[in-house]
């Protein structure tokens, strides 16, 4: 994980310079003056790494927790990939000490990450959730439901039989 600092400028986000680089880093999330709890019940703006980390695994957990068949790979992809982060510019250093300001990392991006794991969800017609009396909205917590899916115009080609007791 790097760290990035938001900067005004049109392009957002930057590596932070205190940040970690290189090849081996798989995403950049907020890093530098983050209010975080310290000693003796207090709280202080703080930079780093250690504050950037907490960032991907609060996204990372809500990617999980919409299907917790995803294994970590996936989550990982989910929250790293081009396809769910933007780019956190400049300040890239190579192990010279050479700063490579046109460089870009990928920026975690939570919106991004969830909406893409309720996608892939979606489309494997893995769901969950609670059934919930139409009539008054509130929830059931036992009985048999038939869940059918139907084709556009109406016709009904997969029934699914549930189950569901109290607890």
């Amino acid at each position: 994980v790097a760290a990035a600092e938001n900067v005004t400028s049109s392009r957002g986000y930057r590596l932070a310079d205190y940040s970690n680089f290189g090849d081996r880093i798989d995403v950049a999330a907020p890093g530098s003056d983050i209010y975080s709890s310290i000693q003796n019940d207090s709280y202080d703006s703080l930079n780093g790494t250690s504050m950037a980390a907490p960032h991907v695994t609060a996204v990372a957990s809500l990617v999980w927790s919409i299907n917790r068949n995803f294994t970590a790979p996936m989550v990982k992809e989910l929250v790293c990939s081009e396809a769910t982060t933007t780019e956190a510019y400049g300040n890239r250093r190579t192990e010279g000490g050479i700063n490579d300001s046109s460089s870009s990392y990928r920026m975690l991006n939570a919106r991004m990450a969830v909406e893409e794991a309720i996608r892939i969800t979606d489309a494997e017609g893995i769901a969950t959730g609670r059934f919930v009396d139409a009539e008054t909205g509130y929830g059931i917590s036992y009985g048999t439901f038939t869940i059918y899916e139907e084709t556009m115009d109406g016709e009904r080609y997969d029934d699914n039989v549930y189950n569901v007791t109290d607890g």
